[in-house]
């Protein structure tokens, strides 16, 4: 399975407290398949798992609940059905819609792997403890994620790549990403 990525940080999707979304995306349903309600589902998240049989999901802007009957992989495609979807025709209405979770569904990320929401907002410092600034941006580049680090207080702006030897510590506890100075950087 190709790996998809952290699940996307979704910024219209209300809040709980501090700026948290209520709502993340973890997918798209894309054109429909087959006859029985079948849709091609292009997942935005690596842990397949949340789309078990019986795992409620919300669709489209106003967050619709919506219950998986079904979901596989076929070759390099996925395929998801939901209860009291069985025809064609229903399936055609979900096209192009956004799935989303609660983020409180999240499944843990794997060792030394972080979300996106997780990242947004860490305060950033050099090796020596130099203040750089936060992070209020990743950009996926495809080869490596890229961290924009604002200091509004020097209204400076640095990007940062997400490589094992420029990011040294992140520690989300204490709210802190550790790099090592770059060249760049001055």
């Amino acid at each position: 399975m190709k790996d998809r990525g952290p699940i996307k940080k979704n910024t219209n999707s209300g809040s709980l407290n501090n700026g948290e979304p209520e709502f993340l995306v973890v997918g798209k349903l894309r054109k429909s398949f087959g006859l029985a309600g079948d849709l091609k589902f292009e997942s935005y998240v690596d842990e397949l798992g949340v789309f078990v049989p019986g795992t409620q999901v919300y669709i489209g802007k106003s967050h619709k609940p919506w219950k998986i009957a079904a979901f596989r992989e076929m070759g390099k495609d996925l395929l998801i059905r939901f209860e009291n979807i069985q025809t064609l025709e229903e399936a055609r209405m979900l096209t192009n819609q956004l799935v989303y979770i609660p983020s409180d569904h999240l499944p843990e990320p794997q060792e030394g792997s972080y979300y996106h929401l997780q990242l947004i907002g860490l305060q950033v410092e050099d090796e020596a403890g130099n203040y750089l600034g936060e992070i209020n941006e990743i950009i996926e580049t495809g080869a490596n994620d890229v961290y924009v680090v604002a200091n509004e207080k020097e209204e400076t702006e640095i990007l940062i790549p997400a490589i094992k030897s420029v990011v040294l510590k992140i520690d989300i506890e204490s709210n802190l990403m550790v790099v090592q100075q770059q060249e760049w950087f001055d």
